[in-house]
């Protein structure tokens, strides 16, 4: 297990997070470093001694320091998601080729650090706001209050407005595993776009089509007048491979509902690729041609 990285001595003040000291100097090494000479000097550290662990723990860092998430997630470096999967790829690769997937995340790292100094003014990750922080004996019992009291209002309060204000007109936000969309309609009263999705109809037994219908209802009801949709092409469990013909109706019951365009959902995971479903391609093709 990693020791705690986060460490902000009594009476500091700074307005950029504090790491803890056994940390800081690699973090500050992978921020500062050029990044045209980063894998260099990553790969001396490592012929150091520098481990795997630290390594991988202070890329994780560096980007939840450095790269803003939003409001705009984009194609942005999201340190989490990408560098756990940068893990899980050197998991699985042979040992000559372990460091591989760590270096491609370095250098994607330093891109995206520098695209946020262009577009958000470099923007760096502020200290904790203590005064919101339940002290170490109560932080138990408050979290788990708020799951047991399904406080959604509150939940939904502090998240909306924390960053609703920082939303620049026009912007794209990817709303992930959106259910209902009660986030999403939340923010009908801004000039936002919205990539939200979470209507994957075909499971282990048959499609069911009403979760599109449900969805169709629900932004009616909302008047969103600019829409698109989005069709399963996965398999995921508990999602399955749709058939060439569940993708025809997939699409069947979201057009003609006053969409302007759609998406496919279609990814490549744990073995099973798009490549290997010629018929879902066909079928593709074919409603792409309409």
């Amino acid at each position: 297990m990693f020791q705690p990285a986060f460490d902000v001595p009594a009476g500091v003040v700074s307005d950029v997070v504090k790491l803890a000291d056994d940390i800081e100097p690699l973090v500050r090494l992978l921020e500062e470093t050029p990044r045209e000479k980063l894998l260099e000097e990553v790969a001396q550290r490592i012929r150091g001694g520098t481990s795997y662990r630290e390594i991988v723990a202070a890329l994780l860092l560096a980007g939840v320091k450095n790269v803003q998430p939003r409001p705009s997630v984009g194609f942005k470096f999201h340190a989490v998601l990408v560098v756990n999967s940068a893990h899980l790829a050197s998991l699985g690769s042979p040992d000559s080729d372990r460091w591989l997937p760590i270096f491609w995340a370095l250098d994607e790292f330093k891109n995206s650090q520098a695209k946020n100094i262009k577009e958000r003014n470099g923007w760096r990750m502020g200290p904790v706001n203590e005064d919101r922080v339940p002290p170490p004996h109560l932080a138990r019992q408050a979290f788990t209050l708020a799951l047991e009291n399904w406080d959604v209002p509150a939940a939904d309060a502090i998240a909306f407005d924390e960053w609703k204000p920082t939303i620049r007109p026009g912007s794209w936000l990817l709303d992930v595993g959106c259910g209902n969309g009660r986030s999403t309609f939340k923010l009908g009263d801004v000039d936002v776009n919205i990539l939200a999705f979470d209507v994957y109809p075909c499971e282990s037994g048959p499609c069911d089509y009403a979760t599109i219908d449900r969805a169709v209802q629900q932004i009616h009801a909302a008047h969103v007048a600019n829409w698109e949709f989005i069709i399963q092409d996965f398999s995921s469990a508990p999602w399955r491979w749709p058939t060439p013909a569940e993708i025809q109706g997939q699409f069947d019951h979201w057009k003609g509902q006053g969409a302007i365009g759609y998406w496919i959902f279609a990814w490549d995971y744990q073995g099973q690729q798009v490549v290997g479903q010629p018929g879902n391609i066909a079928a593709l093709r074919q409603i792409n041609s309409q």
